[in-house]
């Protein structure tokens, strides 16, 4: 895990100097930095712990920290205490590119440079729910993620990403704010 992390940390860092000495494809290349940049995140933790699973909040917290460089605006994470949550074996790449992806998406859309909330409720042992608050613009009204009415690329991503089971992502628009909540339960996660 800790010779892959180097590798892809060593890709980003390439594509870093690619976005710096051409500026007009940068913003396209600072997403596919940050999905790298979360990929080597899973193995980092990974390498560190010396298993395949971690703690659900380990990840989160590495994937916040990852993405504050891609802020314009402030950005405050809550309640995250609980290291007893685990996620699945197989599980780690696809959540940390979800929360990835969320946040990008959080701080591209994020209007007036306001406050980008991400908050950690742990309903039971084997049930989380990381909700993520940012100001944007409304969603289309044919927006539907369930059925992949007018998303984006990266919603995309998401979906096809998303777990069969134990998982499930709620976008809404409410007075100038979108609320992105990632539910996540058994088997996706686990005490």
């Amino acid at each position: 895990h800790h010779h892959i992390k180097n590798h892809l940390q060593g890709v980003g860092g390439l594509l870093s100097q690619q976005a710096s000495a051409n500026p007009s494809i940068a913003t396209i290349l600072q997403g596919a930095i940050s999905q790298i940049s979360a990929i080597s995140i899973i193995h980092g933790l990974q390498a560190d712990e010396a298993r395949e699973e971690l703690a659900i909040a380990d990840l989160v917290l590495s994937i916040f920290k990852s993405t504050q460089g891609f802020r314009s605006a402030p950005m405050t994470l809550v309640n995250l205490t609980d290291r007893t949550i685990m996620l699945g074996q197989n599980e780690g790449v696809p959540v940390a590119l979800i929360l990835n992806e969320l946040l990008m998406n959080a701080i591209k859309h994020n209007t007036n440079n306001t406050e980008i909330k991400m908050n950690c409720i742990i309903v039971e042992k084997n049930h989380i729910e990381i909700e993520i608050i940012n100001s944007a613009p409304p969603l289309p009204d044919s927006f539907n993620f369930n059925t992949s009415q007018a998303l984006g690329t990266g919603l995309s991503l998401v979906r096809s990403l998303m777990p069969p089971k134990g998982a499930n992502l709620e976008i809404v628009w409410l007075e100038g704010l979108i609320y992105t909540k990632l539910t996540l339960i058994h088997p996706v996660i686990h005490c």
